[in-house]
């Protein structure tokens, strides 16, 4: 088993993987339920598009409440889905390292004949494949749910939501291995990894409300995740792109710190 660094990965996340499935479910299908409610009351929008710092705070700017489109952004994809992933993400790769290093099992690994960068890679390969599992289980949990209340939401919608979901949480997940490959401590790459996700979110939603800095929220990564909203518009391949860039770019940085730190035994 030490030998098949991929599948150990799997055999011991599986529990907890399976408890943020449920919970991810469960929030996302009672979330949707709700919708008929809201959606017969026209003045919660015209509400939030008077407030508009906190419709841009809390719901990403949309504030069409009425629409399916509108419902889902607002109360689902503009934070409360990406920040499940984000912490999803960044969880398991800054424990991908760092646990085992601080439980001295580490060493142990790497005494087998089996490089570094492999032991990384094929950890990182399958932490990706649960965010995917993750996603996965969001884009179900969406569609049950639309189906429950008939809402008129085509699939492509939610798919392409989704996987711009998937590729924001994995850029952070791959910022905080990046901080644990360079010093092996898990806590400091939680709170880099999650610092910079929350400033970086706040960057996105206050600085369009500023007519010096309206074009601010381009250095966030959440702008390329739901500006184009991908959820009306189907995914941006451009936006899609720079997020994937970034991440091979923390990624690389990651293969590389690993491969020449001191372990720590």
């Amino acid at each position: 088993m030490l030998n098949n660094v991929f599948l150990k990965t799997f055999r011991d996340n599986r529990k907890s993987f399976l408890f943020w499935a449920i919970g991810t479910s469960a929030l996302i299908i009672l979330t949707v339920l709700f919708f008929p409610q809201v959606s017969d009351i026209p003045e919660l929008s015209e509400i939030f598009d008077k407030e508009s710092a906190i419709a841009s705070v809390f719901m990403g700017g949309f504030t069409d409440m009425t629409s399916p489109e509108g419902y889902l952004n607002s109360q689902l994809f503009a934070m409360a889905i990406p920040l499940i992933l984000i912490i999803f993400s960044i969880n398991r790769c800054s424990g991908t390292i760092a646990t085992e290093e601080d439980r001295g099992t580490l060493d142990v690994l790497l005494s087998h004949p089996i490089s570094r960068l492999r032991v990384i890679s094929e950890k990182l390969i399958a932490i990706l494949l649960e965010s995917v599992f993750l996603s996965v289980v969001i884009f179900v949990s969406v569609i049950i749910g639309a189906s429950m209340v008939k809402m008129d939401l085509s699939i492509t919608g939610p798919l392409s939501v989704t996987i711009s979901t998937l590729l924001l949480s994995t850029l952070f997940g791959a910022l905080a291995l990046t901080v644990t490959a360079v010093n092996g401590k898990r806590g400091i790459a939680i709170g880099i990894s999650g610092g910079i996700g929350v400033l970086t979110y706040f960057i996105y939603a206050l600085t369009p409300l500023t007519e010096t800095l309206k074009h601010g929220s381009k250095i966030s990564p959440w702008h390329y995740y739901i500006t184009a909203d991908p959820l009306s518009n189907g995914l941006n391949l451009v936006h899609a792109g720079t997020l994937i860039s970034i991440t091979i770019l923390f990624s690389t940085i990651a293969l590389f710190m690993f491969n020449k730190r001191d372990i720590s035994v």
